[in-house]
């Protein structure tokens, strides 16, 4: 092992042109890795549409998405919560959850 070392503190270049080669070989591999190598991973997630005819965006947001935030809020493993509601009378939640 010290021979190895001593041969790279003596030879500079050599042991340069090798790091590059290196590298430039982990880049190439990255690059020409295949898809189908990489794991499946899906992120979980709840989605709720409700539709509330005849209701403006205030109406629908204090009757039903404030409920359905109230009700799913707090729940393990959350990492974010978003709703919105337009005079439509329709309403979108989602809620999205950690992989740990």
């Amino acid at each position: 092992m010290r021979s190895f070392i001593k041969f790279c503190i003596t030879h500079p270049v050599f042991t340069g042109c090798s790091v590059v080669i290196w590298i430039l070989l982990g880049i190439s591999s990255y690059f020409t890795l295949g898809v189908t190598l990489y794991p499946d991973v899906e992120f979980p997630f709840v989605l709720v549409r409700t539709t509330y005819t005849g209701a403006n965006a205030q109406v629908v947001n204090e009757t039903v998405a404030q409920v359905i935030e109230q009700q799913v809020n707090g729940t393990q493993g959350m990492d974010y919560m978003s709703s919105n509601s337009d005079d439509t009378g329709e309403s979108r939640y989602e809620s999205g959850f950690s992989t740990r």
